[in-house]
């Protein structure tokens, strides 16, 4: 394993592991394997094609596009050459898209043929971008307002080779989190945040060489980018699928022989309702990353699944891991894991003081030592400013320490949904439906889900006259709303509850949850 220190920017790993072990394999997309100096290859192409269209020192680029080789040459090349590649959710579309392309400064986007034609519903309200990327290498359909090629014709040309790369304390990348009190913003990650993350994630897998990771989180998170950076570290190569399949993830670590992989909670619900297999204990997995743990479910999936550990982590965009286990640890059921050397971290009552072992309260912390948490939120002071108090980073989320100092999640504070894996913001959503012609006023909650996390609900008062149905609304969503923020139940009312200021009582509506007039899209097929 490649121990990076915290000055050692993760695309200078990809010279290292290409002088190292040239032919080794270290990512395979599409079941297209790439060694080692193939990728090195391939990523400093990209930087020179990325220079050549005018992309420079700090300049922005947005990666719109599912899990292919063509994400990680974007993502790496832009870093090689001191660039900010910029990935964004798969499932924005329409305003959710367009905010990010403008608010992140990008001029180019990268994307592939499926995600092109919501590029092209929202590149003419975008000024600043002037280049559009397609993966592949075939015909393109025409584009107004932009400049449009292949990913094939951009990823080529060649760097001098002494390659100047960013320092460990300029910004690495550019991470869009779903805002919750407005917009979604952009979250700044510096090579030195990267690199100790990626450090401490790879101690807690405990890789080595030996290893194989299988990854089907998508590369726009950042639990879907260590299918990269646990490569160029570890040097155990990474099997990165383009989505995940319930049906096909086992044989896809059986033919791998993968020891390791990550899982969104839902997930992991979704593979153990199968069907026993007599072939489940036989997997060659070691570990499966996984937060939530669907409830009082560990013992058993490690003894189905012959696994030696359950990793659980805790964290954010703004700083991960907050706390972390380890594939040695033995911790109680139903923790996140101990707190990451990283930070200092503290759990706090609403006056700011600790509370005591067993008790709930927000989750805060603080760098132990400079660029190892986010920069701040993307040409946004305030927003910056307002998340820190007397230097610790308040997260929004309740916790508890037990006695030995493990970390649990409790709830969240934010008024944000997660569901799927994702966070949804409610003032985006209820933004966003409000467009309807129909809809006077709205209010979005969460409603507990049967496989974990949340399913979404939409309170809707109609406009006088109008009379929406529930299927109308449906339709609706599914043309304006990312895939994963449909909501699944639907209720109309007379009048939203509010406060005297007009502020939502949202906690009313999450006391009545479901109700006997509450429509349920999957009660229905939908």
């Amino acid at each position: 394993m490649i121990r990076p220190s915290q000055s050692t920017p993760l695309p200078a790993l990809v010279d290292t592991r290409a002088a190292a072990t040239p032919d080794r394999m270290i990512l395979s997309f599409e079941d297209e394997p790439l060694s080692c100096a193939q990728l090195r290859e391939r990523v400093r192409a990209a930087g020179a094609g990325l220079r050549q269209r005018g992309i420079g020192r700090g300049d922005r680029i947005v990666i719109y596009m599912g899990n292919c080789r063509e994400f990680a040459e974007a993502w790496l090349g832009a870093m090689y050459i001191g660039a900010l590649p910029v990935p964004v959710n798969l499932a924005y579309r329409g305003e959710f898209l367009r905010h990010q392309l403008n608010d992140s400064g990008a001029s180019l986007v990268v994307t592939d043929p499926g995600q092109l034609p919501a590029v092209q519903d929202v590149v003419g309200g975008c000024p600043g971008i002037e280049t559009v990327a397609v993966a592949g290498e075939g015909e393109l359909p025409d584009l107004a307002g932009a400049a449009l090629m292949t990913t094939a014709k951009l990823f080529r040309g060649e760097l001098e080779e002494e390659e100047t790369m960013a320092r460990w304390d300029e910004p690495g990348t550019i991470l869009y989190t779903s805002g919750t009190t407005g917009l979604s913003k952009g979250v700044v990650l510096s090579h030195g945040y990267l690199a100790t993350m990626a450090r401490v994630i790879c101690d807690a897998f405990e890789f080595s060489e030996e290893d194989v990771y299988y990854c089907v989180l998508p590369m726009f998170h950042v639990s879907g980018l260590t299918g990269v950076w646990n490569a160029l570290i570890s040097g155990a190569p990474s099997v990165i699928d383009r989505r995940f399949s319930v049906s096909a993830a086992w044989d896809r670590v059986r033919r791998y022989g993968a020891t390791g992989t990550s899982l969104v909670g839902p997930m992991l619900q979704m593979l153990w309702n199968l069907p026993e297999d007599s072939r489940d204990a036989e997997l060659p997995l070691r570990f499966i990353g996984v937060a939530p743990v669907p409830d009082g479910l560990d013992e058993a999936i490690k003894k189905r699944y012959g696994l030696d550990a359950i990793v659980s982590m805790y964290g954010m965009t703004e700083a991960f891991p907050v706390a972390i286990t380890r594939v040695s640890d033995r911790l109680p059921a139903g923790v996140a894991g101990r707190a990451n050397p990283t930070f200092d971290v503290r759990i706090v009552d609403e006056q700011g003081g600790d509370v005591a072992p067993g008790m709930a309260g927000e989750i805060i912390c603080r760098p132990r030592t400079d660029h190892v948490m986010f920069e701040g939120y993307f040409r946004d002071e305030e927003k910056t400013a307002a998340a820190f108090r007397q230097g610790f980073f308040h997260t929004g989320d309740n916790g508890r320490f037990d006695a030995d100092e493990n970390i649990s999640f409790v709830d969240r504070k934010k008024d944000t949904i997660r569901r799927r894996g994702e966070n949804i913001s409610s003032f985006e959503l209820e933004n966003a439906i409000r467009n309807h012609p129909g809809v006077a006023d709205v209010a979005v909650h969460a409603v507990a889900s049967e496989l974990g996390e949340d399913d979404v609900k939409v309170v809707i008062a109609a406009e006088p006259g109008a009379q929406p149905t529930p299927q109308e609304m449906l339709r609706f969503f599914e043309a304006e709303l990312p895939r994963f923020a449909v909501p699944r139940y639907i209720e109309f009312v007379e009048e939203i509850p509010k406060n005297p200021v007009g502020r939502v009582l949202k906690f009313k509506l999450r006391e009545r949850g479901v109700t006997a007039e509450t429509w349920d899209r999957e009660a229905e097929g939908r």
